[in-house]
């Protein structure tokens, strides 16, 4: 008898564990692109879009707008400190600038842009903390593999647009969505230490996609001319 108690017991925490972590959503469109219609399933990202008429081969520059962050979802933003959020905002400026600055001359947010500058205007619109105590709970009940279906891990969602520096047309726009990530930083840290860990590095890879979308735009646009 004691024997089945403990198996229900297992079992509803379980069911309680998943429910908790299937709790975390993450947000959709935001509303800082505007329009979303032209946003198609993109290679670099979930969505993307850009201009196939625009000369991208012809930026040499490369200026980051301060990431927005007006439109992060509000449920997201109620579960955290105000400072964390500034701080992921300037830690993805920062990661896209350090990224851009292996390729291009990135030159600063108040500086004018030209028609050689290609202008990046980042936002996230959602982030949420990885669960330690529950990805803790989780790692230490005795069941094989449980940690595998069952692992809350942190969140971001991020819109971001390219405009050229001399007109301020628009050249392209891309949405992504990701929960938690498959470095090894995110796997040991996120899921058991820092909660932000994930968001962070999430952040971080989508600055190394934008440059390979720029760089993927930049080669397409070269052969056709």
């Amino acid at each position: 008898m004691k024997k089945i108690a403990k198996s229900h017991a297992v079992y509803f925490l379980i069911v309680a564990l998943l429910f908790l972590n299937s709790c975390a959503s993450i947000a959709s469109h935001s509303g800082f692109l505007e329009n979303y219609t032209p946003l198609q399933s993109g290679v670099d990202f979930k969505e993307e879009f850009f201009d196939p008429a625009a000369n991208f081969s012809k930026y040499t520059k490369v200026k980051v707008t301060p990431t927005n962050i007006k439109f992060f979802d509000p449920e997201k933003k109620a579960e955290l400190e105000l400072a964390d959020i500034d701080r992921l905002a300037l830690l993805f400026s920062s990661d896209i600038e350090c990224v851009f600055a292996e390729k291009f001359l990135v030159i600063h947010a108040a500086a004018k842009a030209d028609e050689r500058t290609l202008v990046i205007s980042p936002a996230i619109t959602s982030a949420t903390k990885a669960n330690i105590l529950l990805n803790w709970a989780v790692l230490l009940i005795p069941i094989p593999f449980l940690s595998l279906v069952i692992n809350s891990s942190g969140s971001a969602s991020f819109e971001a647009k390219m405009t050229d520096g001399a007109t301020g047309k628009l050249l392209a726009t891309t949405v992504e969505r990701r929960r938690g990530n498959f470095d090894l930083k995110s796997i040991f840290i996120g899921s058991y230490v820092d909660p932000f860990t994930h968001a962070e590095e999430i952040l971080n890879t989508w600055a190394k996609h934008l440059l390979e979308f720029v760089e993927t735009r930049q080669t397409q646009s070269a052969s056709i001319r």
